[in-house]
C-alpha cells in the first residue's frame, strides 16, 4: 500500500500483480476486497477479473460516488448505469488518471472539452484543474456525454464511441469495416443482459452491457477485452467502428 500512498502508481501495480501470482481464487476475492476497503478500486476490479470459476460482481462492477452521479444522471434523462460502464472503461475509477493527450478524471474529459461544456453549462469559474474533481468531472461527463448522445440519435453504442473519438462524423464511428489508414477497430457488444447470473443486482450492475464495450483505446490497440471469461458465455449482438484513443492505462 506504501506506493499508493506515495502516489507510485506504477511501482504499486506491480508489487501487487506479483503479490497475487499464486493466490487461490477465494484469496483472488479476498485480495480485491482488501483493495475496495483501501479505496483502490481500479485494483479491486483487476484482482477480481482474475478469477474464473468464483464470481463477485459487486467487485467487478462497482458503483462509487452513487450520490452524484445517480442525481446527475437523472438530471439528464441519461441512464445511470451506461455512465458507470463508461468510467469503467475510462479510468478504472481513478479521479485523477491522466491520459498521454490530456483527458483527465473518472471521465477522461479532454481540457478543451472540459472549458466548452462548462461554458456551455454555465459554469462559469471552470480551470482545468478542476477536471480532478469527481463532482465536476461527473457533472461536465455526462453533459457531454447527454449532447454527444443527442447528436447520435439516441444510440448509446454510436455515443459511446463518439465520446472516446472526438470531433469525427458519426458516420464514420458506424461503418462497419477499418479505416483506409488501418488505425480503427471492431468491437462486439454481447447481450449481458439476457444472462441471468450476470445480471443479478439489475439496476446499478446492468451497466455490465456498457462494460464490454471497449473504449476507443483498446478497440484502437487491439487489446483483450477485460471480461473474457464471462463474456465467452455469450453471442456477439452488435458491432461499431471508432479511431483510436492515445492514452493508456497504468
Amino acid at each position: 500500500m506504501k506506493f499508493y500512498q506515495l502516489r507510485l502508481r506504477p511501482e504499486g501495480n506491480r508489487e501487487w500483480n506479483w503479490a497475487l501470482r499464486s493466490l487461490s481464487e477465494r484469496q483472488l476475492l479476498a485480495a480485491a476486497e482488501y483493495a475496495r476497503r483501501n479505496e483502490l478500486l481500479e485494483r479491486m476490479v483487476e484482482t477480481s477479473l482474475r478469477t474464473r470459476t468464483e464470481f463477485d460482481y459487486s467487485q467487478r462492477f462497482p458503483a462509487p460516488h452513487n450520490e452524484i452521479l445517480q442525481p446527475t444522471a437523472r438530471n439528464l434523462s441519461l441512464d445511470a448505469a451506461w455512465v458507470y460502464g463508461l468510467i469503467r472503461q475510462e479510468s478504472r475509477f481513478i479521479s485523477e488518471a491522466r491520459s498521454g493527450v490530456g483527458a483527465a478524471g473518472l471521465m477522461q474529459v479532454m481540457p478543451a472539452t472540459g472549458k466548452w461544456v462548462a461554458a456551455k453549462i454555465g459554469l462559469g469559474d471552470f480551470v482545468h484543474s478542476m477536471l480532478h474533481d469527481v463532482r465536476t468531472n461527473i457533472t461536465l461527463g455526462t453533459n457531454y456525454m447527454n449532447m454527444v448522445l443527442e447528436n447520435a440519435g439516441g444510440s448509446q453504442v454510436l455515443a459511446t464511441a463518439a465520446y472516446n473519438a472526438g470531433p469525427v462524423p458519426l458516420a464514420h464511428l458506424a461503418r462497419p469495416a477499418r479505416s483506409a489508414d488501418g488505425r480503427g477497430g471492431v468491437r462486439r457488444i454481447d447481450p449481458v443482459f439476457g444472462n441471468p447470473n450476470l445480471c443479478t443486482q439489475c439496476d446499478v450492475e446492468r451497466y455490465q452491457l456498457r462494460c464490454t464495450v471497449r473504449t476507443a483505446a483498446a478497440i484502437a490497440q487491439g487489446a483483450h477485452g477485460h471480461d473474457r471469461a464471462a463474456r465467452r458465455q455469450q453471442r456477439p449482438a452488435l458491432i461499431f467502428h471508432c479511431r483510436p484513443w492515445r492514452g493508456t492505462h497504468a
